[in-house]
């Protein structure tokens, strides 16, 4: 028994360290929303340049219609948006998204569908067939579930213009179904705190933050330092980010700037998709720990590995330290010593943050509990 209450210890006082990252970060957050910067200006017409808007699809069905229409009502000159369908689908997909991207092109839009039959590199194989075919130098990245408003790239690519050293803009990401499952429902208490107060707080802590997949717009000239996307990854977008920021490059974020997805309504593509992410994550954190311990990663870099790490932990250990908890305290011979009531309580404190404290603050903030001061 002796064994077990040391167990316990252990890992309560590895979940309670590994908070420290999350509550310095939502210490920014609120402290952005506090002092309220400006919103990035939205730059006059001479002043907008060639963007291409890459979305990629597999196996999307009508979802391709969708995303199109969104791309081709930007508020954006025509002569000056490139609209890309970045296709390697097996089903009819293909059909549908050329049936479309021809009568966008028949309207007077520069759209095109490429196509690939083989899905080695996944989205960034898209990815980089579609750079292969434009010399933009800003591209906006789209996944068919997103529906950005028509003013979104406007709104967005300022940063990018005002400052140089400036890689990627990560907007806000919201869901269109998130009230339509428990599924949806249960993944809107982890995602909303990430991009409302994770992803926020980074930012505004000079941390480095990931760009997430989509729903942002990238410098053409910070992706091509960075060595372009690279293949050998499930998650190609973290990948980038990382390589990105050790080159000098960071990110801007605008939580105020909203883009519309939507999320997996079944458990099965959810857990899917968390497999996916996870093991990208895995892959990418495993190659830029070793950078780190080479010496080859900024400090920015290396505060992101520690959180990130963090988080990891806090995944990992939650369940086993409540598991060991119950059986130390349920089946002990003996009182249970005071060190472990203590731990008992600790992991109650970590479960608040986690799964109400965290969602709350990130309702509050997004304006959806209540229109107070700190609401978008």
């Amino acid at each position: 028994m002796d064994f077990l209450n040391a167990a316990v210890i252990i890992a309560t006082v590895i979940l309670v360290a590994a908070q420290v990252p999350v509550l310095i970060v939502l210490a920014g957050c609120l402290h952005f929303f506090r002092t309220r910067p400006p919103a990035p200006d939205i730059p006059e017409a001479r002043e907008l340049h060639r963007v291409v808007v890459q979305i990629p699809a597999f196996n999307e069905g009508q979802l391709v219609v969708r995303a199109l229409a969104a791309a081709a009502a930007l508020d954006w000159p025509r002569d000056r948006l490139e609209i890309q369908l970045l296709d390697n689908s097996t089903d009819a997909t293909t059909g549908i998204a050329e049936e479309e991207v021809t009568r966008l092109a028949a309207d007077g839009f520069d759209a095109v569908l490429l196509h690939r039959d083989t899905n080695e590199g996944y989205k960034a194989g898209n990815l980089l067939m579609g750079l292969a075919e434009t010399e933009a130098p800003f591209v906006a990245i789209l996944d068919t579930d997103f529906v950005p408003a028509p003013d979104w790239l406007k709104r967005s690519i300022g940063p990018l213009l005002a400052d140089p050293h400036v890689a990627f803009v990560q907007t806000r990401v919201d869901f269109l179904n998130r009230d339509r499952t428990w599924v949806t429902r249960g993944q809107t208490m982890i995602l909303d705190p990430h991009a409302v107060i994770e992803q926020t707080g980074r930012a505004h802590l000079g941390w480095l933050f990931p760009f997430n997949g989509s729903g942002g717009i990238w410098r053409r000239a910070a992706i091509d330092d960075a060595g372009g996307w690279r293949t050998g990854t499930l998650l190609e977008d973290f990948d980038l980010t990382f390589r990105a920021y050790r080159r000098g490059w960071r990110g801007r974020y605008l939580p105020g700037v909203v883009v519309p997805g939507e999320l997996p309504e079944t458990l099965a593509a959810w857990t899917g998709q968390q497999t996916s992410w996870n093991t990208g994550a895995a892959q990418t954190l495993g190659r830029e720990w070793r950078a780190l311990l080479r010496g080859r990663s900024t400090w920015r870099t290396s505060l992101a590995l520690g959180e990130y790490f963090a988080g990891i932990a806090t995944q990992t250990l939650l369940l086993p330290a409540l598991l060991l908890l119950a059986t130390a305290v349920f089946c002990a011979d003996q009182p249970v010593p005071v060190v472990v009531l203590w731990a008992a309580l600790a992991i109650y404190l970590v479960l608040l943050l986690r799964l109400f404290i965290l969602p709350l603050v990130s309702q509050v903030l997004a304006g959806r509990c209540s229109p107070g001061r700190f609401a978008l």
